[in-house]
Parts: structure tokens; sequence; C-alpha cells
């Protein structure tokens, strides 16, 4: 199972490609999401977004370095587990429910796209992506969950590290069809 966290600012498309398993496998099910980021905007000049709520902050870049070179640049990193920390850990202790939350979730991630327009239609993109996703709690012996099933007892870490480059050569000449190819390196830590 590979979680990665996606910038909503920089998806282009999203699909759902579901799985189910029969009832023999206890009603677990899987799938596949995949997200297709969206290229620069083509517009000329600068401009930005900067994003701040109660779970993260952002900055988003993006435009024409000339008529046929754009870019794009976002970065997100969460602070949810400073801002309420204090006061899970609070309720931890006055609760003692036999969990607790040594980390609670935290992500970054960033993005960024270079795309140079060539002619018929055809464009060549290099590409930049990576994320880190990480949780850590510990179910101490008077855990409900423990109580239920023993073997859940101990130290939970769940760390994933994303870091992608490539560069992707995309030709949607209407006369001859799309061609799409491309090279890269990618790199997950779990």
């Amino acid at each position: 199972v590979l979680f990665r966290s996606v910038d909503g600012d920089v998806t282009d498309e999203i699909s759902l490609y579901p799985a189910g398993y029969g009832a023999m496998y206890q009603g677990v099910i899987g799938g596949v999401i995949n997200i297709n980021t969206r290229n620069p905007a083509p517009e000329k000049g600068f401009h930005g977004l900067i994003d701040a709520n109660f779970l993260h902050a952002g900055v988003l870049m993006e435009g024409s370095v000339s008529d046929q070179h754009h870019i794009l640049l976002s970065t997100r990193a969460s602070y949810y587990d400073v801002v309420v920390g204090s006061i899970i850990e609070e309720l931890q202790e006055r609760e003692q429910t036999g969990t607790d939350i040594i980390q609670l979730p935290r992500y970054r991630d960033y993005t960024g796209r270079y795309q140079i327009d060539l002619d018929r239609g055809a464009t060549l993109k290099f590409l930049l992506d990576g994320s880190s996703d990480q949780v850590e709690f510990l179910f101490e012996e008077t855990a409900a969950s423990v109580i239920l099933d023993p073997i859940v007892a101990g130290n939970h870490r769940f760390r994933v590290a994303f870091n992608r480059q490539g560069i992707v050569y995309d030709n949607a000449n209407s006369r001859t069809g799309q061609f799409t190819a491309g090279v890269g390196r990618i790199e997950t830590v779990i």
C-alpha cells in the first residue's frame, strides 16, 4: 500500500481503477488511484497562490519564461501535528485509553514542471515530484484493540517517501495521433 499526498492545485485528472475480492478475504478491497498533474499555465508573466489553512501551508508559482517555455513550482508542508499536538497529548493522558499517538500525521510534498512547447503540438517536459507522509502510534496492553487482538500491541510507525525526476516527450499531432515517451527515476522509501 503506497500513499502519496498531492497538491490539489496542480491536479489535472483523477482516475479510479477499483478491484474487489471475495468474501473469503474478509471484505478486503483495493484498487489504484491514478492522479495526473497539469501543465504549467501558458499565460505570460508569473502568478502564484499562497495557501494556509488548519492543516498545512503551501505556495504555488507558475508562468511563462517565454512563448515556448513554461514553469510550475509547488510545495506544501503540514503543521496539523504542531497545532493540535498538545491537545491530543493532554486528552491521551486524561483518557488513559492505552493508545499513545507519538507522531500525528505529517506530510510534505513538492511538484515542479518545466515545459518547452515544440513545433506541431509537441512538448518536452521536465518533471520533479516528491512527498513524505508519516504517522507513529503505540498500542499498550490496555488498549481496546490489543484486548481484541493481542498481535497489534506495540509501536507502529508508517513512513512513505517518494521522489521522482523525469523527462517526457509528448506529441499530440491530430494528423498522426498521439505519441508519448519518457524516461525517469523513481525512489520510494517505505
